[in-house]
């Protein structure tokens, strides 16, 4: 378990990039890092449940995508430790519903298939609330980050620990009975998940007070692509309050409650989307909620007055309010947040994260006949109150001062999309700015070409009316003379091959097998920068010397991978130095994360790449596949479905084969629904699968994609199961259920007739897809050798089923060249 120093979020993805690359010290950028053809690196997904809490040692589960037995964690916090705890679980398929229609057709990113990797966390008791970052590596790749919720004490409870309280509720199929998992006494953290499409969770609560309730949902805390709706009813199913989260934003709603009443939540997706992987932490408490506070960040070691607003601060009612509030700023120079919790004579509030600094950190004075004046450098936190607004500060400046200008929002959790200019004495736009490479919020770089006054001007570009949460902060430093370094946040090595010397003129090409590419932006200094390379991972070698030439803005490192050398992953730190024309020494550092990769050794191929097979719904699909071993191996290989498809699959499941040494062309067998689509092309990507031992003997999975893509023209099906019964009634514990089995007459021998469930495992589509019935009902199988009505007998388990309507699921099987064809049909029993 390895780990790094704290880091914040990352901002949301910019909409487009700026002129401006970064005036920070040292700015990270994701660079592509050296695979081989196709090699599957690991990706994160989420962490069940999605909240823990700081003093805890707690298990929880790691959901990714491609991970494998010897898959490395590292968290972005050092303080936290990670213990594997064993092996990834098996892929989790998906049931039922599936996207249909236009959203299947234009469905550009469906949710992969996870695996879940248990692990054992320790927290220290005074971790910070707020946003963990974790990321995976092995030796296919890195992965991208994930992140997970540190909460602040409130008890946290798994929904399936809540008891079902069967009531009525309307949903937009109708009226109908629905389970609610009553919640336990106020405060706590629900860590649910809404595990399939068009999924609903039901929650309801009977409060031991009167007051003024809030419900939240933090962002970043809950599953990929998600966006939470929130509705909170009365007993008599009449509306209280709702909210929706469809920027990313976190969801938080307020409303008051009366002591002893039933109140009943509704959560799901916007969009009715639900998979594996959308876990949430929703957290129910008696207290308001700060939705923002001014100014935004603090000194450390300051005490000074801040505004808070936010829902029912000052009078402990729904609605837009403000309070102020006397505080010390942590004086830490290690921590550069601060989670503020706010004491109410309503309750004490969720924290509220403030950033730390070192600056001079003032806030907007009421508008003058001129602007505000700034001392630079200091930072100041403002609000666009009006809507078309535009502040205007003014400062001083010398000729060939340089100063860099960021105003952020967005971070900040504010609706604005800020844009900031600057203006010299005769109102000349000097520079301006919109989003910077990696945010909507705005940077830029002044260099002062006169003696003067200029002034900043912060407008808002996302056509808001205006709002006391529309905050942002100005930061303004100087831009210091020596260097800016650009460089990617994580690269990979291929083990035993040499390192790719890039040739100038080759520059498009430097993200090439081991070579870690550095870009410098100078400020002045013009002579040679010295890099080194701390902590690389044993065995790994670069060149003894490394130097940015004088007036040279780039440099590529080559880095090589001996084939007996370790591959294990591990953070790495660039150190970059100068000695500057004033003699003082420069120097500045960032982390990458570096990993040996081991070349594939096995690709697969469609034996018809290029045109699309016609197959039947219902049935089994032999996909004609190439296998190719690569780098003179020649034992066995593992062919699996896909973790992350290109495409929605609708259910079309495959179990893994292992394919012996000496066979190059096989069929992968391919089962697919009898709902899918036939006017759409379904297409399915492979997997192989190697273990192979690295250069010191230790054992590693290989995993490496299919090389174009399985398409598939669905036609009919070869089979149907129907049921023509106007009512269904078990009397005396058994009903007699008429099933009419038709076949195309490309179908025949037996047909088998039974109940789908967990005590037919092996009559299932696939024993490994988790089933979704209930498992009180039995009935014996029956057999038809011709097209004809089966009467299929269903008994209940004695004393384990209420009554009323139960929905079951009937199955029909027949087999073709060996394999299953099924047909299922529903039916609805009523029970006396």
């Amino acid at each position: 378990m390895s780990m790094a120093p704290v880091s914040r979020p990352l901002s949301r993805s910019a909409r487009r990039r700026s002129a401006f690359h970064g005036l920070l010290s040292l700015t990270a950028y994701v660079a592509f890092s050296a695979v081989a053809q196709g090699q599957q690196a690991p990706e994160v997904g989420y962490v069940d449940p999605p909240c823990v809490n700081p003093g805890q040692t707690v298990e929880v589960r790691l959901g990714g995508y491609d991970l494998t037995p010897d898959t490395q964690i590292f968290l972005h916090d050092a303080r936290i430790r990670c213990e594997v705890l064993g092996p990834p679980g098996p892929m989790i398929f998906p049931g039922s519903p599936h996207w249909m229609g236009g959203r299947a057709m234009n469905s550009n990113k469906p949710f992969g298939v996870p695996r879940e990797l248990p692990v054992r966390l320790t927290l220290p008791a005074d971790l910070q609330p707020g946003v963990v970052r974790w990321q995976a590596a092995n030796v296919n790749g890195i992965s991208s980050m994930g992140e997970f919720l540190i909460g602040s004490g409130e008890p946290t409870v798994n929904e399936s620990d809540c008891p079902v309280v069967m009531q009525s509720a309307h949903d937009p199929i109708g009226d109908r009975q629905v389970g609610y998992r009553r919640l336990p006494a106020l405060p706590v953290t629900i860590c649910g998940r809404l595990e399939r499409k068009e999924a609903i969770d039901y929650y309801s609560f009977v409060p031991e007070k009167s007051g003024l309730v809030t419900c939240s949902l933090p962002a970043h805390a809950y599953g990929p692509a998600m966006k939470p709706v929130l509705e909170i009813t009365n007993h008599a199913g009449r509306a209280v309050a709702d909210a929706a989260d469809t920027q990313g934003r976190g969801l938080h709603v307020s409303f008051l409650v009366q002591q002893g009443a039933e109140y009943r939540l509704k959560l799901y997706d916007l969009d009715y989307r639900g998979d594996w992987a959308q876990v949430y932490p929703l957290t129910v408490l008696h207290a308001p909620h700060v939705l923002s506070a001014v100014p935004a960040a603090g000194r450390r070691g300051d005490t000074r007055a801040v505004t808070f607003w936010g829902e029912g601060l000052a009078t402990g009612k729904p609605g837009l309010e403000s309070t102020m509030r006397e505080i010390t700023f942590p004086s830490q120079p290690e921590s550069d947040r601060f989670a503020y919790q706010l004491e109410t004579p309503f309750g004490k509030t969720l924290p509220f994260t403030f950033d730390l600094t070192d600056l001079d950190e003032q806030i907007e004075t009421p508008r003058g006949e001129s602007p505000q004046q700034l001392t630079p450098p200091c930072a100041l936190t403002g609000v666009l109150s009006e809507r078309q607004g535009v502040d205007v500060y003014r400062f001083t400046a010398a000729k060939g001062d340089a100063w860099t200008v960021l105003v952020e929002a967005n971070r900040l959790g504010s609706p604005l999309d800020v844009d900031v200019a600057v203006y010299d004495a005769a109102a000349t736009r000097v520079v301006s700015s919109d989003d910077t490479r990696t945010s909507i919020d705005a940077e830029l770089l002044f260099r002062a070409a006169a003696d003067g006054e200029y002034t900043i001007h912060i407008s808002d570009l996302a056509g808001g009316d205006g709002s006391p949460l529309a905050r942002y902060r100005l930061v303004m430093t100087p831009v210091e003379t020596g260097f800016t370094l650009q460089a990617p946040d994580r690269l990979t090595v291929i083990a035993g091959e040499p390192a790719v010397v890039i040739e100038p003129k080759r520059r498009r090409v430097r993200d090439e097998a081991g070579v870690l590419p550095l870009d410098v932006v100078r400020t002045a200094y013009q002579g040679p920068i010295t890099i080194e390379l701390e902590n690389l991972p044993p065995g790994l070698r670069t060149p003894d010397v490394m130097v940015i030439e004088e007036k040279q803005n780039r440099l590529d490192i080559p880095i090589w991978c001996p084939a007996d050398a370790s591959t294990a992953a591990g953070w790495v730190t660039i150190k970059a130095s100068a000695v500057l024309e004033d003699g003082t020494e420069r120097v500045v550092r960032s982390s990458l994360m570096m990993a040996p990769v081991m070349k594939p050794r096995a690709v697969v191929r469609p034996a018809y790449p290029d045109a699309g097979r016609v197959v039947q719904r219902g049935a089994t699909y032999l996909a004609p596949v190439v296998l190719e071993r690569l780098e003179g191996y020649a034992g066995p290989v593992e062919l699996q479905m896909a973790a992350i498809p290109d495409r929605v699959r609708q259910g079309i499941i495959g179990d893994p084969i292992v394919v012996p040494p000496g066979v190059e062309e096989l069929p992968f067998p391919l089962y697919l629904p009898e709902w899918v689509q036939i006017d759409r092309t379904s297409r399915i990507s492979l997997n192989t699968i190697v273990d192979q031992p690295d250069g010191q003997g230790k054992m590693h999975r290989l995993i490496n994609r299919m090389e174009k893509r399985i398409t598939m023209n669905v036609e009919g099906a070869l089979l149907k199961a129907t049921v023509d019964a106007a009512e269904l009634r078990l009397r005396n514990g058994s009903v007699a259920i008429p099933v009419t089995v038709s076949r195309s007459v490309q179908l025949s021998g037996p047909v088998t007739v039974d109940l789908a469930g967990p005590d037919n495992a092996d009559f299932q589509i696939a024993p490994w897809v988790r089933f979704e019935g209930p498992s009180n009902f039995h009935a014996e199988r029956v057999t038809v050798t011709e097209d004809d009505t089966a009467i299929l007998q269903v008994t209940a388990v004695p004393g384990q089923v209420e009554s009323g309507e139960h929905e079951l699921t009937i199955e029909v099987r027949a087999l073709r060249e060996g394999f299953p064809v099924v047909s299922q049909v529903k039916v609805v029993v009523l029970v006396e």
